[in-house]
């Protein structure tokens, strides 16, 4: 049985969905957003290829890529078929369904929420440096520099506060 879907879960779909029904907007958001920022192992296997194919040999064609996807050779597998065909499916099913829903919108707040998450991990990461109590103590230099990087984090506004 599956799992309900979470928010990470959710964004990661649709950011998957959109970028594949509209590769050309990839150039813009792979500064935003990275492989590294997607937590499914299979949604970040599959924006794994879809990242290398982009960089190798630029804007796939959907069908061409599915059938990539199922390619063994390059670490494909049938359940990336499976997820770029549903996320696909979800985004245009949701953007026609629904005229109050502004595709664009949410796309924009689906990086908004992997963004939010990969800031919290980095503060997350960067608390548990400072709280480390093994053998050797931080370093006064370093312990101060977890401290600005911990600050300067703090310092960028919260859209969401606003």
């Amino acid at each position: 049985m599956k799992r309900p879907q979470t928010a990470q879960d959710r964004a990661e779909r649709w950011i998957l969905g959109t970028l594949l029904a509209n590769p050309q907007r990839w150039h813009k958001i792979q500064t935003v957003v990275g492989v590294q920022d997607f937590v499914d192992p299979v949604a970040r296997r599959l924006a794994e290829l879809f990242w290398q194919h982009q960089q190798d040999e630029g804007e796939p064609v959907f069908n061409e890529f599915l059938g990539l996807l199922g390619n063994p050779d390059i670490g494909g597998h049938p359940t990336l078929q499976q997820l770029a065909v549903e996320a696909v499916a979800e985004v245009e099913s949701l953007a026609s369904s629904d005229p109050d829903v502004d595709p664009d919108q949410t796309f924009v707040e689906a990086l908004g929420h992997l963004e939010r998450t990969r800031k919290f991990r980095e503060e997350q990461k960067l608390i548990a440096d400072l709280r480390r109590t093994n053998d050797e103590p931080l370093q006064e230099q370093d312990e101060v520099e977890l401290f600005r990087r911990l600050q300067d984090n703090a310092r960028r506004p919260d859209m969401r506060r606003a």
